[in-house]
């Protein structure tokens, strides 16, 4: 019932009740029946507003709250807004992250401190308005290629790649950091070979002659478009996953225009590798078709083009090797690291 009404049907209750008891004086009980019922309604009305102003904020669930969650910070970092500045370790690595470190970070970033002989270098993919941003495309293809671009002429003495969790494929990878030899040029930091890899999987996807498309133009950014002839299938003998150190002289073999290029490739808008056409009469999967033969278009954060190019060909423009190489030797283990004697867990055991 309406508190208005209930006050006036109240107010007439009990003066119909109480008239006849009061002889002469029944105006005056009226009136302060009369006050009494206006009293009621304003303060039921001044409840009601309260209680609308409360609930109007009041959460119907805990999800409801707004939080705010602190990232945790690197325990050693560098100065945000400039790339000129001395690299406070010998070996940085830079992991390729988007939102994996917003709760917490791995215990090897935890462990990355000058003293250890490592440090971390992160970027942001969130925020193009903010400083170190990466923009999120190709996986860690992007972040590797502007690290270099953004700090080709104040390398460190070695630059770590590696995904956000590289212990999913190496899990002695921190160990295998700590006993890399501090004149190597380039190494693998993964024990996973890949002994052969042509186009099949992606014509069977129907992807065929984009993933090669962005191949070839890799290649290319780099001067080393010959390494495979038109109609040729590519194909790759190589370490698994993109995890690898290079040196500061390793890098500048290639000139920072051609990392430049391929930054455009792998980590740049508009989320393709190739913006024109594909050049077919080039491609070895155009013999396929299933493949597409129109412009490439977006396709899972350019997983299988731009990231995937960059994984299977690293070890050629980066580490000068073939594109069928081959797996290191006993002996070339320990050109690239320390022997185990001396660092327990090295790769290598002579």
């Amino acid at each position: 019932i309406n508190a208005e009404y209930m006050g006036h049907f109240l107010s007439v209750y009990f003066f119909s009740q109480l008239a006849p008891l009061m002889g002469g004086h029944s105006l005056l009980l009226f009136c302060l029946f009369i006050a009494l019922a206006l009293l009621y309604r304003g303060f039921t009305q001044i409840g009601t507003h309260r209680l609308d102003h409360v609930t109007s904020w009041v959460p119907t669930n805990l999800s409801d709250f707004p939080v705010h969650h602190q990232k945790p910070t690197l325990p050693f970092d560098y100065p945000y807004n400039t790339t000129s500045f001395p690299w406070a370790s010998p070996k940085v690595i830079v992991p390729a992250v988007f939102h994996d470190y917003d709760e917490h970070l791995p215990q090897w970033i935890l462990d990355s401190v000058p003293s250890r002989g490592r440090t971390v270098y992160l970027y942001q993919r969130t925020n193009a308005s903010a400083p170190r941003f990466s923009y999120n495309l190709g996986y860690e293809a992007g972040v590797y290629i502007q690290f270099i671009v953004d700090f080709y002429h104040n390398l460190p003495n070695i630059t770590v790649f590696a995904h956000a969790d590289p212990l999913v494929h190496n899990s002695r990878f921190a160990e295998w950091v700590d006993c890399l030899r501090p004149d190597v040029a380039y190494t693998t930091l993964s024990d996973v070979w890949i002994p052969w890899r042509g186009m099949a999987g992606w014509s069977r996807t129907s992807m065929g002659t984009w993933v090669e498309r962005c191949w070839r133009d890799l290649l290319a950014a780099f001067g080393l478009e010959r390494l495979v002839p038109p109609a040729v299938q590519p194909v790759v003998s190589f370490y698994c996953c993109a995890h690898m150190a290079v040196s500061a002289a390793q890098i500048r073999r290639h000139p920072l225009s051609a990392y430049q290029r391929a930054l455009q490739l792998v980590g740049a808008p508009p989320d393709v590798c190739t913006t024109g056409p594909l050049r077919l009469r080039e491609l070895y999967t155009a013999g396929n078709k299933r493949n597409p033969r129109g412009p490439e278009r977006p396709v899972q954060n350019a997983k299988h083009t731009a990231a995937g190019a960059l994984e299977h060909l690293q070890h050629v423009f980066l580490g000068g090797q073939p594109l069928r190489s081959r797996p290191y030797t006993p002996a070339q283990w320990c050109e690239r690291f320390l022997p185990a004697r001396q660092c327990p867990e090295s790769p290598c055991r002579a």
